[in-house]
């Protein structure tokens, strides 16, 4: 049975060259290694002050939620500058690492794909404008985040004075706010993952003229660009969270049950990095579909934003009237 043009992108994206492995098992290996300054802080921080409390320590059975959002409140004072030292690490690796990943899982793939000089090459090469590309998406979360927050407590507002059920204020409203945020989040990741693509697809330098290239790009192929990321983020992302909740609800008391908890939070961080090679490898192959011809030839130019003002302040500051 012949396979739907539709599809055929997201098909062919999982037979990547064989250098998708390396590449899926260095990201998994470069998580791992980033989030270690945010977890020794924790962990150390934890058994030597919060966790040895008999608020915490004479708890029968589970720890209730409300303990154990206060048992991370009580988070040592270091564990700020750890966290934020752990996500400026790794949000460098990713530009590096993304940036190996268009080279090697492109049309065109160097000869002897070597993963690590990729990475130094390909990421160096673009590091500069993904950043500023993921610069843009940090104020877009921003912004969403803010009014999507404002929305809800202003509707939370309303329910006080209509007389809203409590399960509603309570339970409904931030599972909401919450999902849409999550959604929110996801789709302007998906904005600066076609930003970067484009940009090491076409060498393009201009992150502003990129990102509306982008927004084209989504909207003429909502389900194998924007659908499939936002979809794929999310399961990925929240099954290590779900792998932990497990955890909580299951007491592992025994060494064969931790060990089964472990392996499954780790199988879920490899099927995170082998689903991330699979959308920068499907990615690809919708580019190179002829209906975005025309996106792939569009100038690279400046918007001239710049010159525009500065002849705009001649013409009103003329040069003789400083004199």
């Amino acid at each position: 049975m012949a396979v739907s043009p539709v599809f055929r992108p997201v098909l062919d994206g999982l037979r990547p060259p064989p250098s998708a492995l390396r590449l899926a098992l260095l990201r998994l290996l470069v998580v791992v290694l980033t989030s270690l300054p945010a977890l020794i802080s924790a962990l150390s921080g934890l058994d030597a002050g919060a966790a040895r409390r008999p608020h915490y320590t004479e708890t029968a059975g589970r720890l209730p939620i409300a303990r154990l959002v206060q048992l991370l409140r009580d988070l040592p004072d270091g564990y700020v500058a750890a966290l934020g030292a752990s996500v400026v690490l790794a949000v460098l690796a990713d530009q590096l690492l993304t940036g190996a990943a268009m080279s090697l899982l492109g049309p065109r793939p160097p000869r002897e794909p070597r993963v690590l000089a990729a990475v130094w090459r390909q990421g160096l090469t673009h590091l500069w404008p993904f950043l500023r590309s993921a610069a843009l998406g940090v104020v877009l979360m921003g912004i969403g985040a803010t009014v999507i927050g404002l929305l809800f407590r202003r509707l939370d507002v309303i329910g006080y004075r209509e007389g809203w059920t409590g399960e509603t204020r309570v339970l409904v409203l931030p599972l909401l706010s919450a999902a849409l945020t999550a959604l929110w989040l996801a789709s302007v990741g998906a904005l600066v993952f076609w930003c970067r693509l484009l940009t090491a697809a076409d060498g393009r330098r201009r992150v502003r003229r990129t990102a509306l290239l982008a927004l084209r790009v989504l909207w003429r192929h909502p389900f194998r660009s924007w659908g499939l990321f936002v979809s794929s983020t999310l399961v990925t992302t929240l099954l290590p969270a779900v792998v932990l909740a497990a955890w909580r609800q299951a007491e592992p008391v025994r060494g064969a049950a931790l060990s089964l908890l472990l392996s499954g939070w780790l199988a879920a961080l490899c099927l995170q990095a082998l689903v991330w090679v699979w959308l920068v490898r499907a990615g690809w192959l919708l580019y190179l579909h002829k209906g975005l011809l025309d996106l792939r030839h569009a100038p690279d130019d400046a918007w001239g934003v710049t010159a525009w003002l500065r002849s705009l302040v001649r013409k009103i500051v003329p040069s003789g009237s400083a004199r």
